[in-house]
């Protein structure tokens, strides 16, 4: 269940079935899709209607770019942020990045943690790709050598379908977890969606 703050319970202030808090509640795990910023907002908002939190935009967009929209590090860094009362503000949730990124270990941290600083910059990399089948000429392009699409056959990251084409088999989210988890990189992405994994 999400939680932001406290013991509110979110079921009961889901607004439709289309809403954004809706599809946290789904069942679904890795193929909820990103929320965009309207939609994290909404997440962030919702549930502390009437109550003495308050989240101001910076605090809203900075929740935004650390989790890219994913709805579980949205999660994370909501409560990790959350007061009890104040309005929460982006230099609030910067600070508490560690603090979230700790919330997602029991999930994410088992996820490729063998996997060296170079296998995550790589699967990093890959994750901008919105093909469903992804060349070893396209990986060549990114900086990614044939050793290292090797590595990342063998953490799981991607599977070889035939010669020279593959396919990713683990979400984006891992990535983007130890990445900033190992400060490897800034979670800026680039203008494009992220496919949605079946």
């Amino acid at each position: 269940m999400l939680v932001v703050s406290g013991g509110i319970e979110f079921e009961s202030k889901l607004v439709d079935e289309y809403s954004p808090i809706a599809r946290i509640f789904s069942g679904a795990s890795f193929n909820l899709g990103e929320f965009n910023i309207e939609e994290t907002k909404e997440v962030l908002e919702k549930p502390i209607e009437n109550t003495e939190t308050k989240w101001d935009d910076t605090g809203i967009k900075a929740v935004q770019k650390l989790s890219r929209g994913y709805p579980y590090l949205v999660q994370c860094l909501a409560k990790a942020a959350y007061l009890e009362k104040g309005t929460i503000d982006g230099f609030r949730v910067n600070g508490c990045l560690e603090a979230a990124l700790e919330l997602g270990k029991p999930w994410l941290n088992n996820e490729i943690k063998n996997a060296s600083d170079e296998d995550v910059r790589s699967f990093f990399k890959i994750t901008e790709l919105t093909s469903e089948t992804i060349q070893s000429s396209q990986m060549n392009e990114l900086g990614i050598s044939p050793p290292y699409i090797g590595r990342l056959v063998t953490h799981g990251v991607i599977e070889q379908i035939s010669r020279g084409r593959y396919k990713l088999k683990k979400p984006p989210i891992i990535a983007l977890y130890h990445s900033l988890k190992r400060g490897l990189t800034k979670p800026e992405r680039k203008a494009k969606q992220t496919k949605i994994f079946p």
